[in-house]
């Protein structure tokens, strides 16, 4: 049994925020109350809590992000429902309600995945696109251990008939640094930078041997430093 082991059923509640520039309208007041200009209010919680999925086995670490242009949620989960980890996702309503089917993002019977995040390529038009990522177990030395696919072919809030298409996958690669090699990747997180239209993908890296800090000082013989637990963030 997975050691993490921390609820049967993923049940999310979600806090649905409302944005208002300068007021808000009666329906907004009844799902939660809205920002304003002049600053942050504390939200309330509506409604009961909603169970996203039902199915056997654990749900766990769940993300929740939100398509403002599409008026639409997307959550995604680590599942064990089949015996070994895979992600899930799923689309909700504003209102809570689903939309579509649940898309089962990856599925490999003979490793986990585990830890998903996720970001939104929210530019406007048809090439908008939900990247998502994760920690797998399959990697070697040389590279593994994250990987990730985009989701296209989106639907909105009004054509929840649409079936968003799953791209190929696709894993992170490995730059040794004075010889090292990989040996662990673990808690990808992940971010969508508009101006220059790319994701940005972070993560805490372990590698084979501690780093050094080499510095030449005024021409007398390098002074070396070392530093780390073999932990490193941020390789991209």
């Amino acid at each position: 049994m997975h050691k993490m082991k921390l609820f049967r059923r993923l049940s999310i509640i979600l806090l649905l925020l409302v944005f208002s520039c300068g007021g808000s309208s009666q329906k907004a007041d009844q799902r939660a109350e809205a920002f304003s200009w002049q600053g942050v209010r504390k939200s309330d919680l509506q409604g009961p809590e909603i169970e996203v999925v039902g199915a056997d086995g654990e749900q766990q670490n769940p993300r929740v992000i939100y398509l403002w242009d599409r008026r639409l949620y997307f959550v995604v989960w680590e599942d064990w429902r089949d015996g070994q980890a895979d992600i899930y996702g799923r689309f909700l309503k504003e209102d809570g309600t689903f939309c579509g089917n649940e898309i089962n993002i990856t599925n490999d019977p003979s490793n986990n995945q585990t830890w998903p995040t996720m970001a939104y390529d929210y530019r406007g038009n048809s090439s908008n696109r939900i990247l998502v990522a994760w920690q797998d177990n399959r990697g070697t030395n040389t590279g593994g251990y994250i990987y990730y696919r985009t989701l296209s072919n989106l639907p909105t809030h009004q054509n929840c008939n649409t079936t968003p298409t799953i791209n190929a996958e696709a894993f992170v690669g490995y730059t040794p640094i004075l010889g090292d090699a990989l040996t662990t990747r673990k808690k990808p997180s992940v971010a969508y930078n508009p101006s220059a239209d790319e994701f940005i993908l972070i993560w805490v890296e372990g590698r084979n041997r501690i780093k050094q800090v080499r510095e030449n000082c005024f021409d007398l013989a390098y002074r070396t430093e070392s530093f780390g637990d073999y932990t490193y963030i941020g390789y991209i």
